[in-house]
């Protein structure tokens, strides 16, 4: 019988808190407090109306400012998604879509989302668009807040679509009229998720009234329609804060992930099972320099190669938050085919494939090789032993 101590590790899927990186000075910044920004590479991103202003972090020198089409004033606000070396625009007021080359820094126009006759994008309720990314389809799923005027009665609504990056077209899921509250909101909200073959968006942080609501459609190479429900009660515990900056919350989506910024909270949410994660693991996000303003009202925040990056026009921090197990991890321990073992303490073992192997207290038979590596597991706090008998 062999006791085996493993070595500390922690989860790669774990962080602690939000690093400053670097101090920077902006020509042409202004603390609006509601500015885009974003981090890919050496260069950071940080909208200012319908300018790019870019600063490079490895000189610490402010490069040229890039130009988008259109005349915004310091309400209009971008959101956006990046896809490989692309960076998807999409304003919650304009019409404006288009794509920042992360590599050239050219911008392009795109086709615009669906825009139903006698609607418009809702500036006054400041709740902004919501952007997925499919990977399997290669298609940009979006919840589009709109203000809708029948019988000359304004009301705020949502409208749902997916983009096409490949023919750069646009088709309308589902478009409901009264269900996104003008008072006190503020942040993104609605979410999206996927599954197998579900699209969910799930939304009750933009509603002072109550319930929250869902939509689902098939995830396949063509959606087109699907299921509204008026009655979702997943992920209640998510509406709205409580620090006094709006009543909803901001969205920072991956291929992999979906996280919230809630307050001055980080956590990730599974719009299926409402599972959240213990926000105690990631630590509060920076107040902004723009004012008294956590990421949840300045927008700042977005997810880049294994990192969080928030960026308020004059400071740049980081949260490294790797979404899956390295597979080259330094190999601490292999269990061989035929050994019996077991763990005083259970181990659960987070493989690079997404699946989990448990090791327990009663003894298991190996039914083949099995590695052990570093970032698989979680003894950072507590000491991990293996018993193995050959």
């Amino acid at each position: 019988m062999q006791q085996v101590k493993l070595p500390r590790s922690t989860l790669s899927g774990q962080s602690s808190s939000f690093m400053q990186e670097l101090t920077m000075n902006l020509t042409g910044w202004t603390s609006y407090g509601y500015n885009m920004s974003l981090t890919w590479g050496d260069t950071i991103y940080v909208q200012v109306k319908n300018t790019l202003l870019t600063y490079h972090r490895s000189t610490k020198t402010q490069g040229d400012n890039i130009r988008m089409m259109g005349n915004y004033d310091e309400n209009t606000r971008f959101v956006q998604i990046i896809v490989d070396k692309r960076a998807f625009l999409l304003s919650g007021y304009t019409l404006f879509f288009s794509v920042l080359d992360l590599e050239s820094g050219q911008v392009t126009k795109l086709s615009a989302p669906p825009y139903g006759l006698n609607n418009y994008y809702n500036q006054a309720a400041n709740i902004l668009p919501v952007m997925r990314y499919d990977r399997a389809y290669n298609k940009i799923y979006a919840a589009i807040p709109i203000r809708y005027y029948p019988n000359n009665t304004a009301l705020n609504g949502y409208e749902l679509a997916v983009y096409d990056v490949a023919s750069n077209t646009w088709t309308l899921l589902n478009r409901n009229p009264d269900f996104c509250k003008a008072s006190n909101n503020s942040g993104k909200g609605c979410l999206i998720d996927f599954n197998e073959d579900t699209v969910k968006f799930v939304s009750n942080m933009g509603r002072s009234s109550g319930a929250p609501w869902s939509f689902t459609t098939s995830r396949n190479a063509s959606p087109s329609g699907g299921v509204f429900n008026t009655t979702e009660t997943i992920y209640t515990q998510l509406r709205g804060n409580t620090d006094g900056h709006g009543s909803s919350a901001t969205i920072v989506q991956t291929d992999d992930k979906v996280f919230g910024l809630q307050g001055s909270k980080l956590f990730t949410f599974d719009l299926f099972t409402g599972e959240t994660s213990d926000e105690s693991l990631f630590g509060a996000v920076p107040v902004s320099n723009s004012g008294n303003y956590p990421a949840v009202q300045a927008y700042g925040c977005n997810y880049c190669d294994g990192k969080m990056w928030y960026c308020d026009g004059q400071r740049l921090f980081s949260l490294d938050y790797d979404l899956t197990v390295k597979p080259d991890g330094p190999l601490v321990w292999k269990i061989f085919k035929g050994q019996k073992y077991s763990a005083p303490d259970p181990i659960t073992l987070h493989k690079p494939d997404g699946s989990t192997l448990e090791i327990t207290a009663g003894q298991q038979e190996a039914a083949a090789d099995i590695e052990i590596h570093i970032g698989e597991y979680d003894n950072n706090q507590t000491d991990k032993y293996l018993l193995i008998e050959n």
